[in-house]
């Protein structure tokens, strides 16, 4: 019975000490979770939130149809992309051994991510996660520690 007891700590030794060696270099499951961050916030922008984003202003709508002599109408236009998909195009990611990170360098898309009450924009958070997002990320860790 001793030598059952042996094998099994002998097995869970062996099984620590590879999730050790794991842990010991990140970087690559942190290169995989940053991507499909940004994936998740390209879809975000594709299907104009999840859920969905709070409607344009009426307002928005008509400047967007008739913007101005010898300008290209923009309407009709997805949320957020009216410059060319300028806030969407300027998404970054980055990984290092602790962290995976997406951002904008846009010095307003905050003002979108979080909406701005006090000048009336409404939240569009682009910068999230969906469940099947961060189900996909599990998923990533379970089999990068191959447990």
């Amino acid at each position: 019975m001793a030598q059952f007891i042996d094998i099994e700590a002998r097995s869970a030794l062996e099984f620590l000490v590879n999730i050790e060696g794991r842990l010991a270099n990140t970087k690559p499951l942190m290169q995989d979770i940053a991507g499909v961050m940004a994936d998740a916030v390209e879809e975000n922008f594709r299907q104009e939130g999840r859920p969905k984003w709070v409607d344009l202003k009426e307002a928005t709508k008509e400047r967007r149809r008739n913007p101005g002599k010898g300008k290209n109408p923009t309407w009709p236009g997805k949320i957020l992309q009216v410059s060319q998909g300028g806030l969407a195009a300027s998404i970054s990611s980055k990984a290092t051994e602790d962290e995976a990170t997406v951002s904008s360098g846009k010095k307003y898309a905050a003002t979108h991510n979080f909406g701005d009450e006090s000048r009336g924009i409404p939240q569009r958070e682009f910068l999230t996660l969906g469940e099947d997002d961060l189900e996909e990320i599990q998923e990533l860790a379970i089999d990068y520690l191959d447990l």
